[in-house]
C-alpha cells in the first residue's frame, strides 16, 4: 500500500502527516522569537535549524543558551 492511499483512507496517517506540515511551517516563526530573546543574530542558525525538520529543532532546544535573568 503507498503512502498516498494510506494517507487517504487511515485518519491517524492523515492527522500526524498534517501535523507535521503545520509544525514544520510554525517552528520558524517562534525560532525567531526565540533566538532574539537569548541575542542569537547569526540567521546562519536560523536557516540550519528551520531547514532540518526535526533534527535542526532537537539540536537548538538542547544546545540554546540560557536566557539572563535580565531578559525576562
Amino acid at each position: 500500500m503507498s503512502f498516498f492511499q494510506q494517507w487517504q483512507t487511515r485518519r491517524f496517517i492523515h492527522v500526524m502527516t498534517l501535523d507535521f506540515c503545520l509544525l514544520s511551517l510554525l517552528f520558524p516563526t517562534l525560532l525567531g522569537d526565540d533566538m532574539t530573546r537569548r541575542g542569537l543574530k547569526d540567521r546562519r542558525i536560523f536557516w540550519s535549524v528551520s531547514l532540518l525538520p526535526l533534527v535542526g529543532p532537537l539540536l537548538y532546544l538542547s544546545l540554546r543558551p540560557p536566557i539572563s535573568p535580565l531578559d525576562l
